[in-house]
């Protein structure tokens, strides 16, 4: 009995061992990712003046469709937030 218990509790430990180190990785990637992107961002009016004409071609999104994008994204995740909610 006790050494089935010890077995089970092991192999748990192990298992949330693993999934600790799973999300530590994932917290340093997400902070590099959001960094990298702050400094982009926060760089972003230096980096167009700097850029060719033919490069800037890029940088000339319509707003109304980025403003339309952001709103669905929005809405998925408040309604993936309201499902999840609704599950605890």
């Amino acid at each position: 009995m006790y050494d089935k218990k010890l077995k089970e509790f092991k192999e748990r430990q192990a298992k949330l061992i693993t999934e600790k180190q799973l999300h530590s990785d994932g917290d340093q990637e997400f902070y590099l990712s959001v960094n990298m992107v702050l400094n982009v961002a926060s760089r972003a009016a230096e980096i167009i003046k700097s850029s060719e004409p033919e490069e800037k071609e890029v940088f000339h999104l319509p707003t109304s469709e980025l403003h339309r994008e952001w709103r669905n994204t929005k809405f998925f995740i408040e309604r993936t937030l309201q499902q999840d909610t609704r599950n605890c």
